[in-house]
């Protein structure tokens, strides 16, 4: 055995594991992969169909002349910006909670709602797939909104972005 090579049966365990392994793994990962696909898909649907209420909600809102001229233009801008293809899903709650502050909310709400809608319309502007990361940093200047926010969220079973 001392210089002796193995004899070839011992080595042939060794090769199937590795060629199972190594199929297993090529397996995983394609599994993986579809599974990000249809995750993508989903919420890409899940932002649409948001932001068709988004749009709708600020429609009903116009029509009831719950708006400042301000807030009117602003939120304005903002459904048209959250209506491309590619809006981050989690966009859509947080512009709809500054809406409903600035329809719903007392005077101090409603001064805060435009800074908030005007801030993420801005970030719209800018990066037109402005992502959770992007969003942190809104919330974090905004603790009131990103508390209704979170709450908001938590409420329909959904992830919270947390602060960076």
């Amino acid at each position: 055995m001392n210089g002796e090579r193995q004899p070839k049966k011992d080595r042939t365990w060794l090769v199937a594991c590795g060629i199972g392994c190594g199929a297993l793994i090529v397996l995983g990962g394609l599994v993986a992969i579809g599974a990000f696909f249809v995750a993508r898909k989903g919420l890409a649907q899940a932002s649409k169909e948001l932001g068709r209420v988004f749009a709708d909600e600020y429609a009903t809102a116009k029509a009831g002349g719950k708006f400042s001229e301000e807030e009117e233009a602003v939120f304005g801008e903002l459904v048209a910006l959250t209506q491309r293809e590619g809006t981050a899903f989690m966009m859509l709650p947080m512009a709809m909670a500054a809406m409903t502050a600035c329809t719903e909310g007392d005077e101090e709400q409603r001064g805060q709602c435009l800074v908030v809608a005007a801030e993420l319309r801005d970030l719209l502007r800018a990066k037109p797939n402005a992502g959770v990361m992007d969003l942190t940093e809104v919330m974090a200047e905004h603790p009131q909104f990103a508390r209704e926010f979170q709450e908001a969220m938590e409420k329909a079973g959904a992830p919270v972005p947390q602060k960076p």
